[in-house]
């Protein structure tokens, strides 16, 4: 993700009868390193320095963790179409 930009984190649980729900805003998260982004108790992350960092995710005794990697330019959003050539 880019410097000083946001983005909104996603959490489903499957149980085990098959049924899935959307945990996004009844799991906790915590971010490894806070200098490098910010989490809110609702999964919007905020991008405030270069670096990389894991994101903590933790709900009923589960826990996985996500990274992230901030960087100070992302690419752009809209590559120029280039011209294949085919080699024989």
């Amino acid at each position: 993700m880019g410097l000083n930009s946001k983005q909104q984190l996603s959490v489903s649980g499957t149980y085990p009868d098959g049924t899935s729900e959307d945990l996004t805003r009844k799991v906790q998260y915590t971010a490894n390193d806070e200098s490098v982004l910010d989490v809110s108790p609702n999964g919007e992350i905020r991008a405030k320095r270069a670096g990389e960092t894991a994101i903590m995710v933790r709900t009923l005794g589960k826990a996985v963790a996500t990274r992230v990697a901030v960087i100070e330019r992302p690419p752009m959003k809209d590559y120029p179409d280039v011209p294949q050539q085919l080699h024989r």
